[in-house]
């Protein structure tokens, strides 16, 4: 391909045509415009105008960087007070309800038709098993034996547990708070009673579905 006319007029038929000082003049001008202060420098000195122009980019705009959900922190959740709940001002009836849809719970979740299991049969374990892994808030309980002389024959409903503890409101409309390694607990649901050693339950409520439970247990009460 020749280049002997890469620098002669354009035809007509290009469009108008302009005068090479007019020419020059105006993409001076341009450059000017475009160019960063380091290189305007070189607009009467270079010869081919062989600028970095591809460096000249339209600035992108800044997206807002994403923030992650931050929560709260345990000593954040003590300082603002959310790991108490008020020792007054309850009311055993309000609780009621609670103790209510449990037992509707339980009673589904155990596949409980007319009795549970005789420790004899097949699936007593698996029973047990069931029963150990089910959530305990709104269940009501009674302190039959422990190593605390004033919790034998507490009688509440859980509405709260930690790993170690149990909070209950009692029949009296008070609040309590059980230590679960120091005692034994026996939980009704309709005509059926269930005896459970404290410290089988000793895992955080969140960690119990997923918890290995072992099938035996030492009493020591």
């Amino acid at each position: 391909m020749s280049t002997s006319n890469i620098n002669k007029t354009l035809p007509s038929r290009f469009g108008p045509n302009f005068k090479t000082e007019v020419a020059i003049k105006h993409v001076k001008e341009l450059l000017d415009e475009i160019l960063p202060e380091t290189d305007k420098s070189q607009i009467e000195t270079e010869e081919n105008w062989r600028f970095p122009l591809e460096k000249i980019k339209e600035s992108k705009k800044c997206k807002p960087k994403s923030t992650k959900k931050k929560f709260l922190t345990r000593n954040e959740k003590k300082k603002l007070g959310l790991l108490k709940l008020p020792k007054d001002g309850w009311d055993y009836s309000k609780i009621l309800p609670m103790n209510k849809m449990w037992k509707q719970y339980m009673h589904e979740n155990l596949e409980l038709v007319n009795r549970a299991p005789d420790h004899i049969e097949a699936d007593y374990n698996s029973f047990c098993a069931v029963l150990n892994k089910s959530e305990l808030i709104g269940a009501e309980i009674s302190i039959i034996r422990s190593k605390i002389p004033s919790y034998v024959g507490v009688k509440g409903i859980i509405i709260f547990e930690t790993k170690f503890t149990f909070q209950i409101v009692t029949a009296e409309s008070k609040f309590k708070i059980i230590t679960k390694d120091a005692c034994v607990f026996v939980i009704q649901l309709r005509n059926m009673k269930f005896t459970i050693y404290g410290k089988s339950l000793l895992t955080r409520p969140s960690d119990r579905s997923i918890k290995k439970i072992k099938s035996y247990v030492f009493p020591d009460l």
